[in-house]
């Protein structure tokens, strides 16, 4: 478990609330060193009505596999 993930969220979400100033509302995310996902939890809540691609990469083979897991089990939920 990355224990890191519920801080990286919060601090993903405060950004993303700071774009509110722009009105932006991507179509499309590429997150590059993704790691856990923090931030697409916190940009699959703030723009999930218009969001339709979101491209995760991270270096680490291990650290992409346990955010796809964390998605699959979390998304069944939802």
């Amino acid at each position: 478990y990355d224990f890191r993930l519920p801080m990286h969220y919060a601090e993903a979400k405060f950004v993303l609330d700071e774009l509110d100033r722009f009105n932006v509302q991507p179509e499309s995310i590429l997150d590059f060193g993704s790691g856990a996902g923090g931030v697409f939890w916190a940009a699959r809540q703030k723009w999930n009505h218009c969001l339709r691609d979101y491209s995760m990469v991270d270096p680490s083979e291990l650290m992409s596999h346990f955010a796809m897991d964390i998605m699959r089990v979390c998304s069944s939920y939802i």
